[in-house]
């Protein structure tokens, strides 16, 4: 009997190392994620309102990666997916935690909000605040395009 429970918990071992997708504390799922940063000509970073009331006031575009998609592909997707924006060029820029960040000009293509969003807006420089993780990583990227600010 012992034999077979290490070998059961051998095989489970083996099964969560090689998922994309397991379960941690609280049931979330721990797949990757990829983020983009879209800002215009005039600097400012777009940001979503989620429709459902969410911890975080502000969102990125982006979401969870598939099973097998590469975080490039899964930030082109969530895009198209979010917003009705086909990008083509998403630029890496870091990787913090589980979360992929791209960044990526808005090339003027009309937004087209899914149903997972209730408002899009465009924010200044001046508008974002760092101690938020994501308006921080929109100021750094900011910072990349302008040149080092």
């Amino acid at each position: 009997m012992k034999i077979r429970i290490n070998i059961v918990k051998a095989e489970i071992t083996s099964v969560l190392k090689t998922s994309s997708s397991f379960k941690e504390k609280g049931g979330d799922t721990m797949r990757e994620v990829s983020k983009v940063i879209i800002y215009d000509s005039e600097k400012r970073v777009l940001f979503l309102e989620k429709n459902k009331n969410k911890k975080k006031a502000f969102d990125l575009p982006g979401g969870h990666l598939e099973e097998g998609e590469t975080a490039i592909k899964g930030a082109k997707r969530e895009t198209l997916e979010e917003l009705g924006l086909n990008i083509n060029e998403p630029v890496f820029y870091k990787k913090q935690g589980r979360v992929n960040f791209f960044f990526t000009q808005h090339n003027n293509q009309k937004i087209m909000l899914s149903d997972e969003h209730r408002d899009f807006f465009f924010l200044e420089r001046a508008e974002l605040d760092e101690s938020d993780e994501f308006q921080k990583i929109a100021l750094e990227i900011l910072d990349v395009v302008e040149g080092g600010h």
